[in-house]
């Protein structure tokens, strides 16, 4: 669907936030579930060539480890980047492992050609990306506080994991300047960073509040569903009946 004609399409948000990755800006849109922040995300990815960027989506809500959000970064930069896809970076992806493994892998010593360790080819993509001077890159990271409460409700250790993986991404940031990052979470940030002790990370983005639709972006909404058939037994909507379904429902996501 062609949302840039569309009163609910989040066009000048979408403009918005690329103004703020103009002006060197990480940016924390936390909000309540179905406000539409993935929905907004995924215009910015459809969007980006029209402001100059290139945007990369990645949702980390069913990730539980730090391995598997590298996991999920790597194939997603990999996919749009094409870095690591030829037989000489695989090489070297394999030799980085092994002549600079990570202290907690201690496995055998073949085990670093044999295996991928997200973990380190994270570092090596966003370093390629930061360097790429033909095009400027953005990654939009859906849901990370599922991630860190998930790290976090395995106790002491697990908070202490959450730390780890967000000092390490503050350092990763201020390594890589010219990447910029959108994070976005339906719980919140804040409360996650005081018991974690990661308050200073988040310091360092700026906050973004996406508020809901108005209500004739709503009523748009509700009649263009209906007229792309996305209704059933109805292909028309009435102004009258989508303004009376919005007043009474409320429902401006």
């Amino acid at each position: 669907m062609d949302y840039l004609s569309k009163s609910y399409g989040r066009n000048e948000e979408v403009g918005v936030l690329f103004k703020l990755f103009d002006t060197d800006k990480d940016i924390l849109m936390p909000g309540p579930r179905r406000l539409g922040k993935t929905f907004v995300l995924d215009r910015m990815v459809d969007a980006c060539a029209n402001h100059k960027w290139h945007a990369i989506k990645a949702e980390v809500a069913g990730c539980s480890d730090r391995q598997a959000v590298y996991r999920v970064l790597c194939e997603k930069i990999s996919g749009h980047h094409g870095a690591l896809k030829n037989g000489w970076a695989w090489a070297t992806q394999r030799f980085g492992q092994f002549v600079q493994p990570r202290q907690e892998q201690g496995s055998a010593w073949y085990q670093a050609f044999i295996t991928q360790d997200y973990e380190t080819q994270f570092p090596r993509l966003l370093r390629d990306l930061n360097q790429d001077r033909k095009q400027r890159w953005a990654l939009l990271i859906d849901e990370l506080p599922i991630f860190l409460k998930a790290l976090h409700d395995k106790g002491i250790d697990g908070v202490a994991q959450a730390r780890a993986f967000m000092n390490q991404l503050n350092q990763l940031r201020a390594e890589n300047p010219n990447v910029r990052w959108l994070m976005t979470g339906s719980i919140g940030f804040e409360p996650l960073a005081r018991e974690g002790h990661y308050m200073g990370v988040l310091a360092k983005f700026t906050h973004y509040e996406l508020h809901p639709l108005g209500n004739e972006q709503a009523m748009d909404f509700l009649q263009n569903i209906a007229s792309a058939g996305h209704l059933m037994h109805r292909s028309f909507v009435t102004r009258a009946e989508a303004q009376e379904l919005t007043n009474e429902v409320r429902w401006l996501s």
